[in-house]
């Protein structure tokens, strides 16, 4: 069976109202809401930073040219085990049809 339109309805639920807060919660907002004295700072003249001397440039000693390492000689490959044949998955047997027993 199909619908050739469908009609979608809702009603607007009334807002709740807030409960009531408790004294004690009324209380502790209440000292957090209060403004904390502010301490008068006197504004700290922000110091110049100083040039940074330049470092001398160090003379590059001269490289020796180093060595070439050996190459190591490669391990030896180990032996791979041969995969064990697993079993082939049997396909499904084939369903004998079974005689029919008729009831008389």
């Amino acid at each position: 069976m199909y619908y050739d339109s469908i009609e979608i309805t809702y009603t607007e639920l009334e807002p709740e109202p807030a409960p009531e807060p408790k004294r004690e919660l009324e209380s502790k907002t209440e000292l957090q809401l209060e403004p904390e004295p502010e301490l008068e700072l006197e504004p700290k003249p922000e110091p110049e930073p100083e040039p940074e001397p330049e470092p001398e440039p160090e003379p590059e000693p001269e490289l020796e040219p180093e060595p070439e390492p050996e190459p190591e000689p490669e391990p030896e490959p180990l032996p791979v085990p041969e995969p064990k044949p697993e079993a082939e998955p049997q396909p499904y047997p084939q369903l004998q049809p079974q005689p029919q027993l008729l009831q008389t």
